[in-house]
């Protein structure tokens, strides 16, 4: 391939790898151009719904151990109760921080937002191979990718929320968010488990 091909490449390759630095280790609640403003944070306590919502990831994660433990035979893999540990760290990272952050600098905002995105490619990834091998029973093949467009339907919502400057909107549809995908994920383990 000539070098006047490559440069263009490389140069976009390189502004992606930056705006994904950049990204990934920014302290913001929310970006850098669309931050969850502190005022927000007056209007929730570490008690309320929203608070708590996060901790819905921690239940799934218990369901899983739970399943593991009595239905090991059931399990897709020997170590199974590692992705239920997974879950249980998304929920604790997830409260530091969109209830103890909010609104503030912090480092649990990169370290959420990196935990969520490999989180969630980890489950694309296994649900893409155990699914091609047949593993999965067809309700929990149908199952997770409307679950998970559900999920990233309402973090879309959430996020538009704050851009528009919506509090409210941005409550509602961040913990519709912490409640979808893991409700959705108790249901998914359920199908693999029980049916």
């Amino acid at each position: 391939m000539p070098a006047r091909l490559l440069v263009p490449q490389l140069l976009g390759f390189i502004a992606l790898l930056a705006a994904a630095v950049q990204f990934y280790t920014d302290r913001e609640h929310g970006s850098k151009h669309c931050k969850v403003p502190l005022s927000w944070r007056a209007h929730r306590g570490l008690l309320s719904l929203y608070s708590l919502s996060s901790l819905m990831f921690c239940l799934t994660g218990a369901y899983i151990l739970l399943l593991c433990h009595a239905y090991p035979q059931r399990s897709l893999y020997t170590q199974q109760y590692v992705e239920g540990l997974l879950w249980i760290w998304s929920g604790c990272i997830s409260y530091a921080c969109d209830a103890v952050d909010l609104g503030v600098k912090s480092w649990s905002h990169p370290i959420d937002r990196l935990s969520a995105t490999l989180f969630i490619a980890y489950n694309v990834l296994a649900y893409v191979a155990y699914a091609r091998m047949g593993a999965l029973p067809v309700a929990a093949t149908i199952e997770f990718p409307l679950s998970l467009m559900s999920g990233l339907f309402c973090f879309k919502r959430s996020g538009d929320a704050v851009h528009k400057g919506d509090m409210e909107g941005y409550f509602f549809w961040h913990t519709a968010w912490h409640f979808v995908l893991p409700i959705t994920g108790i249901l998914h383990f359920s199908l693999i488990y029980f049916i």
